[in-house]
């Protein structure tokens, strides 16, 4: 049986994403725009319930998984690879069409290479939820040790905006300086980060598990 709310919520939220992507680049509505730094939009608030769609979602798909089986890694690791990979692939051929629209020719291919988004919404949440079903399993589905991580999640992503002037503006900000961090040794040359950060996931992590901590 479907938990149609769960579904009515899903489709609300891929609904305003469509009215974001699609709204024309004219005079847009202010709170289809993301916030450059301090407060929030409407549209900050998205992704945020992503993640609680997929953490109450883990709920159902986990409920017959207590260890790591086959089942778990045949539904865990399909699910969280694919959603990166996928979101790898869109963000490859979208720069490609956009090279080959723009007369780039021969160099389209290794100039989508280059500017491929690593950090993008569906890698982002693949990581998140590869991340919190491996914490899930082996914290056993106890909802107070999933708390406990889930705090200690929080406190360390604190500690390092603390510490990392993760709260100001600027090039200092620990946040900027790992996504823009030197990739040039990779061997195909992906080095393009964007404002989703893989630091930032720490906190993701701590949204998803506290969503998903009924998993008993």
């Amino acid at each position: 049986h479907r938990f149609e709310p769960l579904d009515y919520f899903r489709g609300f939220i891929i609904m305003v994403m469509v009215i974001t992507e699609h709204a024309g680049n004219g005079n847009r509505w202010d709170f289809i725009h993301h916030v450059d730094w301090n407060g929030f939009h409407f549209i900050d608030w998205i992704f945020a319930a992503l993640i609680i769609c997929m953490g109450f979602a883990m709920v159902f798909s986990l409920a017959r998984i207590d260890k790591f089986d086959k089942s778990f890694f045949k539904k865990v690791l399909i699910r969280g690879l694919g959603l990166i990979g996928i979101g790898l692939l869109l963000s490859f051929f979208s720069n490609l069409f956009e090279n080959l629209s723009n007369g780039l020719g021969s160099e389209s291919f290794i100039n989508a290479l280059d500017n491929l988004r690593l950090y993008g919404v569906l890698q982002r949440l693949g990581f998140v939820y590869l991340v919190s079903a491996f914490i899930i399993i082996l914290t056993k589905k106890k909802c107070r040790t999933i708390l406990i991580v889930a705090t200690s999640i929080l406190l360390a992503y604190i500690f390092i905006l603390g510490f990392g002037h993760g709260y100001e503006f600027s090039t200092n900000n620990i946040i900027y300086m790992f996504d823009n961090a030197d990739l040039s040794n990779w061997s195909i040359g992906i080095r393009t980060f964007s404002s989703i950060s893989l630091l930032s996931s720490l906190f993701a992590s701590f949204q998803l598990l506290l969503s998903a901590k009924d998993c008993v």
